[in-house]
């Protein structure tokens, strides 16, 4: 049993698995906050559940979370046919790689869960919201990434940009 296994202490390591797709999140999770995390990750899983992890269409807290450290992508989408018996669901072969450097330090991490809890929860744009209109409107000018539309779903560029900002002003 994956979950219960006891994954390495020290030393560089890769996962290559099929896992069983009830256990996707348990098995990302597990495998991306170990102490010692794998430097690449191959697993394959539903397609869905790696377009959420990816954050396609829209980001989520648990992609941005995984993207401070991961890249993420599909390498391969599987056939049907090549799966005995056929599944229902689409599968697809996912590739988390670790980042040389991490978009945050892991100090900035608990900090910026809470800045995207209270950001999902208020909005962005909204009178809650931990900056204001003018300080997101120029933070993401000075980054050279596209303003932001009431309702819109920031990318993980703006996520970041926005979070540094707030990070200025608190």
């Amino acid at each position: 049993d994956f979950v219960e296994y006891e994954l390495p202490l020290k030393g560089e390591y890769k996962v290559f698995s099929n896992i069983p797709y009830f256990l996707t999140t348990k098995i990302i999770d597990k495998l991306t906050n170990a102490p010692n995390k794998p430097s690449e990750i191959w697993i394959v899983v539903e397609k869905d559940a790696a377009k959420r992890f990816m954050g396609v269409p829209t980001e989520r807290k648990r992609s941005l979370l995984l993207k401070v450290n991961w890249d993420i992508k599909v390498i391969y989408h599987f056939r049907k046919d090549d799966f005995h018996p056929k599944p229902s669901i689409d599968s697809v072969l996912l590739h988390l790689s670790k980042k040389d450097n991490s978009d945050l330090d892991n100090i900035e991490l608990v900090p910026f869960e809470k800045f995207i809890d209270h950001s999902l929860k208020y909005g962005l744009l909204s009178n809650k919201s931990l900056l204001t209109r003018k300080q997101v409107r120029i933070a993401l000018k000075l980054e050279s990434l596209p303003p932001l539309e009431k309702k819109q779903m920031p990318t993980y560029s703006q996520w970041i940009c926005l979070f540094k900002c707030y990070q200025k002003f608190s």
